[in-house]
């Protein structure tokens, strides 16, 4: 029977797959997976399960954390992760409350905080590069609007739950390192910010050999200012510069598979999940954390990096091929 050093959950796939770089940079062997396409036999230390919950209603997003939690269960894991969206999009508390019940009588420990993306906690509330979070774009996103940054109202009714507010990384080292004093008590919930601490602590700090994408599919699925203006300033800097071409989401999967490309950039999770799909979900191996928040994972023969849409400077897509290109 399998069992694992950490198990992780999270309900889109940037978001699994930006945890699964935290531990496998620190050397412990992670592979992802993303619904329905689901593994639980491959050993490996850390199963990150990519559970497609975000765009789910909330009764059927914890129907589907808790029949994952028990297939989790029946194998063992040391330590339990929830991975949340660092603006508090998606469906939290209900997913908590499943997660509460398919695991027994843990401690939840939520950590909301991702201070090296601009995301603190005070007062348990959540402010985006100084601001609450209910008064920057993330409020008008499309599809899961944020209305509020207010984590104790957000979380209310979830069983046993400590929030741990977070302005520093020094304040998440110190949660993760009351996390794994509980052993097997609890579970951890937060963006990546939290893992990365975590993982800190469980492993060691590894060499990382970037690949070389000579040639790079660029897609961005994300509607957010701060995607838009990333692409917009690599499409004027890449004018006189062939080798990473630009395709929209639609296409996308069609381009990678048949254009030669060593591998593809992809702003936004739901666009990245429609690749995969389309690619019949090829293995999905973390390598590392390139820059915050952007992860490089082995897909099947060729590399994917990822993002989510909300974060990063304006230069990020130029200081990615600089990293990674020729």
């Amino acid at each position: 029977m399998t069992r694992w050093r950490v198990a992780a959950l999270a309900d889109d796939l940037t978001g699994a797959l930006e945890v699964g770089a935290k531990f496998a940079s620190r050397g412990l062997e992670a592979r992802a997976f993303a619904w329905p396409n689901l593994d639980f036999e491959t050993p490996c230390g850390v199963l990150v399960v990519d559970a497609e919950t975000r765009m789910l209603s909330a009764s059927e997003a914890a129907e589907r954390m808790r029949a994952l939690s028990g297939e989790i269960a029946r194998r063992g894991a040391e330590l339990i992760y929830h991975k949340t969206d660092s603006t508090l999009r998606g469906n939290i508390a209900g997913e908590m409350r499943a997660l509460a019940g398919g695991f027994g009588e843990r401690e939840i420990v939520f950590a909301p905080a991702y201070p090296a993306l601009g995301r603190v906690v005070r007062g348990a509330r959540l402010y985006v590069e100084g601001q609450p979070v209910e008064e920057t774009a993330f409020a008008r996103d499309p599809t899961h609007p944020v209305r509020t940054g207010d984590i104790r109202a957000l979380v209310e009714g979830v069983p046993r739950l400590t929030i741990a507010d977070g302005a520093s990384e020094a304040d998440l080292d110190a949660t993760a390192r009351d996390v794994l004093s509980k052993g097997r008590d609890v579970i951890a919930c937060g963006p990546a910010g939290l893992a990365a601490h975590l993982a800190a602590l469980l492993g060691v700090e590894r060499e990382i050999a970037w690949p070389r994408l000579h040639r790079a599919l660029v897609v961005n699925g994300s509607l957010h200012e701060r995607s838009v203006e990333q692409t917009r300033r690599a499409r004027e800097a890449w004018r006189e510069r062939p080798g990473w071409d630009f395709c929209d989401r639609d296409a996308a999967a069609r381009c990678w598979a048949e254009g030669g490309y060593d591998g593809a950039i992809v702003f936004g999770g739901d666009t990245a999940y429609r690749i995969l799909a389309a690619l019949e979900f090829p293995p999905l191996i973390p390598l590392g954390e390139i820059l915050p928040g952007v992860p490089v994972t082995r897909c099947g023969n060729s590399w994917l990096v990822t993002k989510a849409g909300g974060f990063g400077a304006p230069d990020l897509l130029c200081r990615l091929r600089e990293l990674l290109g020729q």
